[in-house]
């Protein structure tokens, strides 16, 4: 987000709601843009940040870029490998990993499993 803002300060006169932008407009974003791009890290964004900061700028990408990075985070394809690391899943020690009640006294009963990965 920090490099939209400064490629917007790099062009003063296109606005911050790139609703109104035209090609033009774009393609100036763009060109400023085009050397940083392949650092940003995409893959690590939520689908809320990808949707409300990426996908309306979605014209300076390459159509290979958007279209790898929809796949992502539409899960598409969840059999195709994207070139990105998601970080494990793992439950912390003393979190209950499921619950039952007794019959017998109608309270629930949490159990705690002993994670293997600590």
């Amino acid at each position: 987000m920090f490099l939209l803002k400064w490629g917007l300060a790099q062009n003063p006169e296109l606005s911050s709601d790139p609703s109104n932008y035209s090609i033009d407009d774009f393609n100036s974003l763009k060109n400023t843009l085009q050397q940083c791009i392949p650092f940003i890290r995409f893959y690590n964004l939520t689908s809320k940040e990808f949707s409300d900061n990426i996908l309306p700028y979605k014209e300076i990408l390459s159509e290979e870029l958007f279209t790898d990075l929809l796949r992502s985070f539409l899960n598409l394809h969840p059999d195709s490998k994207v070139n990105h690391k998601s970080k494990p899943r793992i439950a912390k020690e003393g979190i209950p990993t499921s619950t039952t009640i007794d019959d017998e006294r109608k309270k629930p009963f949490h159990g705690i499993m002993e994670s293997p990965f600590h």
